[in-house]
């Protein structure tokens, strides 16, 4: 009865402190970046991440952008786009799930999965 009991509880726990998009969300946080032209040098958040083409991870989902320059180009800014997660209004039901999803960025979402940046030459 003991074991029922513990186990029950520890199933509850578990559940409550689970969000809704967490669980159920687009989770994805890669971003194929590219760029016309292509060779640019990319960088995330300040940080130098590669080439384009590449593809970038994200640590979280809250205000990245992507940076990119080229040798007779202007440097380009673009903020990484997300959109809210419908799925994490389930999380009315259970608030610590708002509260989980919310901390993890897990209450949004990549709005692409790719992002082309069109380069502008640099006036001579």
């Amino acid at each position: 009865m003991l074991k029922s009991v513990i186990f029950a509880l520890c199933l509850s726990s578990s559940l409550l402190l689970t969000g809704c998009a967490t669980m159920f969300g687009d989770n994805g946080r890669s971003v194929a970046v590219t760029s016309t032209p292509a060779g640019a040098k990319v960088f995330l958040n300040g940080e130098p991440v590669g080439v384009t083409p590449t593809t970038v991870t994200l640590a979280s989902l809250s205000n990245n952008y992507i940076l990119v320059q080229k040798k007779g180009y202007l440097q380009t800014t673009q903020q990484i786009p997300t959109a809210f997660q419908p799925v994490g209004l389930l999380n009315i039901l259970f608030l610590p799930g708002f509260i989980v999803d919310f901390v993890s960025g897990d209450m949004f979402k990549l709005s692409s999965s790719s992002m082309n940046v069109n380069m502008t030459p640099a006036a001579s």
